[in-house]
């Protein structure tokens, strides 16, 4: 079979988080009546906060507990399988690097072909974010990525799949077999007992800060970090902390659009249970957590993303360093009530 493309075709959501983006579209495309913020609080990605150690690196968002979002998202009534190989995939002449490349187009295929439902990968187009794989043509992935929106001034063309760019490894995002789901009130109570362990930072990922403390080391990152004058010094310097304006400015539009989903989560599960005994404890959580989103939104206001922009000591003076280590500061506060009126909610739900 040279083309393929699966009869309802998935659509990438507008997200920062596009691991997100890619598992609303597929399930969308399943028929699933869901919304970005439905996925961000049933996975537990919109409370996952993290944060590199020792300087501002854009993989902090993607740095996850995957096993335990693939869980959450199980509660929409499909097997979730998640796959991730290591090691890095970047393109390059490499025979060995080609042929793993080679294999892993023939099993996302062979996925695609006979589930007849759209795949979720890493590294599409050619940038290391997720995307939706909606068929191939030739020896292509025929996908639907960030590329696709409105904003962007890009094509979705069919990308070769030599050309994934893949650190930390190949993945693929699978739905597979229909599952039954819990009743309304043990599944929600589940999810806030997902969100609560991803919050609090779920487990100890070497090299990054988890939970309500990562604002911490992300603010003493700016607080004593330096500006290289260049990629080269960047990489030359060890046992310093180091600041790069794109990591910075990625990371912190993630974390306020996570922080955001969280809160609209939890305000629209104390909708639906309005009149319970826990319902308050989910009305102060996500109030708390739009108040830490809005320190956020100041925080990008600050430092507005930019894929290619050096962090020049001139226009982003200390001052403005110190400001965006308080805005961090001040977030933690209402992260670590939220977390603390979570646990209460679960103490009153029967």
């Amino acid at each position: 079979m040279k083309s393929f493309e699966v009869e309802n075709k998935a659509d990438f959501v507008a997200s920062w988080i596009t691991y997100l983006s890619t598992a609303t579209g597929i399930l969308k495309a399943m028929g699933k009546e869901v919304d970005l913020v439905d996925v961000a609080g049933y996975s537990g990605n919109a409370f996952h906060l993290n944060t590199s150690k020792g300087d501002t690196c854009p993989s902090s968002p993607t740095v996850a507990p995957y096993e335990t979002f693939a869980e959450g998202l199980e509660s929409f009534g499909w097997k979730v399988e998640q796959i991730r190989e290591s090691p890095d995939f970047n393109p390059s002449d490499d025979d060995k690097q080609n042929e793993r490349a080679k294999n892993y187009f023939e099993e996302i295929k062979d996925t695609v072909t006979q589930t007849r439902r759209p795949v979720g990968i890493w590294g599409v187009p050619n940038v290391p974010e997720f995307g939706i794989v909606n068929g191939f043509d030739g020896d292509k992935y025929v996908v639907s990525t960030f590329r696709s929106l409105p904003t962007m001034p890009l094509e979705d063309d069919p990308i070769s799949y030599l050309k994934l760019h893949a650190p930390g490894g190949l993945f693929k995002m699978i739905f597979k077999d229909i599952i039954d789901v819990k009743e309304d009130s043990a599944r929600d109570k589940e999810a806030v007992e997902r969100a609560v362990a991803i919050a609090k930072g779920i487990e100890e990922i070497e090299k990054y800060v988890s939970g309500p403390e990562s604002f911490d080391e992300w603010a003493l990152n700016l607080e004593t970090g330096i500006v290289p004058e260049s990629q080269d010094e960047m990489k030359e310097l060890t046992d310093i902390t180091k600041l790069n304006y794109h990591g910075n400015s990625y990371v912190a539009a993630c974390t306020q659009e996570g922080l955001d989903l969280a809160a609209a989560f939890l305000e629209r599960l104390a909708e639906y249970y309005q009149g319970q005994p826990f319902c308050n404890k989910l009305v102060q959580a996500s109030e708390n957590y739009r108040q830490a989103a809005a320190l956020m939104k100041e925080y990008t206001e600050l430092f507005p993303f930019s894929h290619d922009k050096n962090w020049d000591p001139d226009e982003f003076p200390d001052g403005k360093r110190y400001q965006g280590a308080r805005f961090l500061r001040k977030a933690k506060p209402h992260v670590v009530k939220a977390i603390s009126q979570m646990e209460d909610a679960l103490k009153k739900w029967k």
